[in-house]
């Protein structure tokens, strides 16, 4: 922010200078809701009330925040979320905007359901779904000598036309395809449907897989 915005490269400065412990994660009181309100949004808005910045051309700024999902502490996310949506509470109409990119965990997902946040979900063609599927489902076959088995007995696993009714249950959601990754590789139910078939033999009885989690 502070190169593309350089009226608020001094605001920047100023605030580190005052609070040396921002730059320093291991203390309790420079968590990333700190530092964003006294390194982004405070600079940010002491700069857009001074005058318009230029660069912007009328448009509001945008910082984007990726795979949120992947931060490991859960209670540093929340705390971002909430600092961030109280700040823009109190600053409804100032020139500035984040865009998050996640998966929908708990975590996160209560705390956007609320006012302040809009919420898409990704959707995509039944043709990227189906590659997306394709490259889970050949990893776990790699992952899985009970499927090796199965695929070398019976052939394509699934098969075809269960993935196909799979890619149509799906609707174009990668969220539902990647709730259905989780299932595959995490839930016990679905892992005991794969695995073994009503005579103990190894057989991932694609239907009853499928069934299964789609219930």
């Amino acid at each position: 922010m502070a190169v593309a915005l350089r009226e608020t490269e001094p605001l920047i400065r100023d605030a580190v200078d005052a609070y040396p412990g921002l730059l320093d994660l291991q203390t309790s009181s420079t968590s990333v809701a700190v530092q964003m309100q006294r390194l982004v949004y405070g600079p940010f808005k002491a700069a857009a009330q001074r005058r318009p910045m230029d660069r912007l051309e009328g448009r509001p700024f945008l910082i984007v925040l990726d795979g949120l999902d992947e931060c490991s502490d859960k209670d540093g996310v929340q705390g971002l979320l909430d600092g961030m949506l109280s700040f823009f509470n109190e600053n409804p109409l100032i020139p500035l905007r984040v865009f998050i990119t996640s998966r929908v965990e708990q975590h996160i997902q209560c705390r956007l359901n609320g006012p302040g946040a809009r919420v898409e979900t990704l959707h995509c063609s039944n043709k990227d779904i189906a590659a997306l599927l394709d490259a889970l489902f050949e990893k776990g076959c790699k992952q899985s000598r009970v499927i090796q088995a199965y695929v070398c007995q019976y052939g394509e696993w699934p098969p075809p036309h269960y993935k196909h009714q799979l890619v149509q249950h799906i609707g174009g959601s990668f969220v539902f395809a990647w709730e259905i990754y989780q299932i595959y590789h995490g839930n016990k139910r679905a892992k005991r449907v794969a695995s073994f078939n009503a005579h103990g033999s190894p057989s991932p009885r694609p239907s009853e897989f499928i069934r299964a989690f789609m219930n």
